[in-house]
């Protein structure tokens, strides 16, 4: 059973409507409700109690004219339909341009006919009403957001701005409208443009340009995103980014310059201290010869580290990358650091898996070695120093473990910088530049491998390398 319609008649007089309620009742449509209106000028002032209103030719053309606009500019308009003979329709069809859904032929439509023009009045008036509102919730945010849009003809006149335009391009929006962009627009996609305003101040804009139909026509859709602070704060990293190269290329080239000025008066203070200590028999002067030589090889050491710590730096050393056996480097490298190290309280040994083959410079996996076997003895008292290897992933995997002091949490993001270590000031327990790490994980990284380091305050830290495996021939 069709859903019983609510429909709100007009006529002259009462009776010109009777022919709708018979055709309506034939149909069985009970439920149907018809209020009858006899004058024109008795259009209830809520329309929402009615699915339709259907205006009887009676009525005349000018007085439908005038319900059809009274019905349409309500809050919730409803279908107009406009009941006609037949023979009459070049009259009576301008009203279907002014806003009625549809005419009814009294003379020849069927019940089911006109209870079907009905309804698709209806329907037409739902999606014409969900069309209307959705207009008016996309003009809402059209007109409350932030970015500009411009609607431009093709010869870039302004066709449409939203307030937002007025400040982006400091002209009033009553001024815009036919007035052409005071901006080159680009031919689409996207560009950043800057405006001038009255202020003196620029605004830089970023431009995208869509094409669209506007009101018939082919268009061209623009929003405007000021970007001005956000250009302001690249300029400024810039700027700040090409000021701290420029101090660290300046430290790099003072203390490459300062280390190798130094490097050659303390080989001659180290080389006189060691002929002095050969060349007398008295002990007090071979005591300060030894001590002037010591001191002097302590810091040649300092200079040296501070001078490969620059040139990793500044990208001075290039390896040689070739196939190394690493059992055989690990193996030849403890064995040289065991007299040094080995103690009956510390214990410095090695064993892997295999004889795996590194992509690596024999040369730097000497110096990565030394330096994490060294830096382990400086901070082990008792204990063992190990040092492992494996394949893993596609990586030579060599750990360097000690049972020394270990490093707190705390320290290990900062643990490869430069000049840093974890005890500094009146309180620092252990010797060193605070570079040892930083050259090793230079030297790892031009390797394209890494480093990876995990510790425990008090129990030992593990210090593990990932080296490249060599490309099997």
């Amino acid at each position: 059973m069709s859903t019983p319609l609510r429909i709100l008649g007009i006529a002259a007089q009462p009776d010109q409507l009777a022919w709708l309620w018979s055709k309506m009742a034939s149909l069985g449509g009970a439920g149907d409700e018809l209020a009858r209106v006899v004058r024109p000028d008795g259009l209830p002032d809520e329309l929402t109690d009615y699915d339709a209103v259907i205006l009887d030719d009676s009525i005349g053309l000018e007085s439908a004219l005038s319900i059809t606009m009274e019905v349409i500019q309500q809050t919730t308009p409803i279908p107009v339909l406009i009941a006609i003979e037949s023979a009459d329709i070049a009259h009576w069809e301008r009203l279907l341009r002014t806003g009625a859904q549809d005419l009814i032929f009294k003379d020849t439509d069927s019940p089911a006919e006109i209870r079907r023009r009905i309804s698709r009045s209806m329907s037409q008036a739902n999606v014409l009403q969900a069309t209307q509102e959705a207009e008016v919730r996309l003009c809402t945010i059209i007109e409350n957001i932030d970015d500009g849009v411009l609607i431009l003809d093709l010869q870039n006149a302004i066709m449409f701005a939203n307030p937002a335009t007025e400040f982006l391009i400091d002209r009033p929006l009553d001024e815009l409208f036919g007035l052409k962009v005071p901006f080159e627009v680009p031919d689409g996609g996207e560009d950043t443009v800057t405006i001038r305003h009255a202020s003196g101040v620029d605004r830089t804009l970023h431009l995208k340009i869509y094409p669209v139909i506007w009101e018939g026509l082919e268009a061209h859709l623009i929003t405007l995103h000021d970007v001005t602070e956000e250009q302001e704060t690249r300029n400024q990293l810039r700027l700040a980014r090409k000021s701290a190269e420029e101090a660290a290329s300046m430290k790099s080239t003072f203390l490459a310059n300062m280390s190798h000025e130094l490097r050659m008066p303390l080989a001659s203070i180290i080389g006189f201290a060691q002929l002095i200590g050969e060349g007398t028999e008295e002990p007090d002067f071979k005591e300060f010869a030894e001590a002037i030589e010591f001191s002097g090889n302590r810091l040649l050491t300092t200079i040296n580290a501070v001078l490969e710590a620059t040139r990793l730096e500044k990208h001075h050393i290039d390896p040689l990358l070739q196939s190394v056996k690493v059992d055989a480097v690990v193996e030849e490298v403890v064995a040289s650091l065991q007299p040094l190290i080995q103690t009956d309280s510390v214990k410095l040994k090695c064993h892997g898996e295999g004889s795996p083959a590194a992509k690596a410079d024999e040369d730097f996996l000497v110096r990565i070695l030394n330096n994490l076997i060294g830096n382990a003895a400086k901070f082990t008292s008792e204990g063992s120093i190990t040092v492992t290897w494996k394949e893993e992933d596609g990586f030579v995997h060599i750990d360097v473990k000690d049972t020394g002091i270990g490093i707190s949490p705390e320290f290990l993001p900062e643990l490869f910088n430069e000049f840093t270590q974890e005890s500094t000031g009146a309180g620092r327990t252990h010797e060193g530049t605070g570079l040892g790490l930083t050259i090793v994980k230079g030297l790892v990284d031009l390797l394209e491998g890494r480093i990876e380091v995990k510790s425990t305050l008090g129990e030992g830290s593990c210090f593990s390398v990932y080296i490249p495996l060599a490309d099997v021939a």
